[in-house]
């Protein structure tokens, strides 16, 4: 399997460097997650800076668009989505349901 300190400073990986097996479980999987972000990280001034260039000398418009949409993601966040939800709710009679426990119709347990 491929690990990220298999891979030379930079090297860029392809499908065909990716694991047939499922993707290990637990402590390991965390370590090599945080690894990936630290040297992820690592890259961040280059990655903005390119993101700004781009976004002012790329010849397309959508890729101008796109850098300035990444860039102010990460500046401000995501902008908030509203979420429609349908819940049904069936009202039951507390009243009745405890007289029932108290005369002991309804058994607990």
């Amino acid at each position: 399997m491929l690990k990220l300190s298999d891979v030379q400073s930079g090297h860029s990986l392809s499908l065909g460097d990716l694991p047939d097996e499922p993707v290990r479980e637990g402590e390991e999987l965390r370590c090599e997650r945080d690894e990936a972000a630290a040297r992820a990280r690592k890259h961040t001034r280059a990655a903005v800076a390119t993101l700004l260039y781009l976004m002012h000398k790329a010849r397309k418009q959508e890729v101008r668009v796109r850098c300035a949409e990444v860039l102010l993601a990460r500046g401000w966040g995501n902008p908030v989505q509203a979420v429609m939800a349908s819940v049904e709710v069936e009202m039951v009679d507390m009243t009745a349901l405890r007289a029932e426990l108290e005369t002991g119709r309804i058994g607990v347990g």
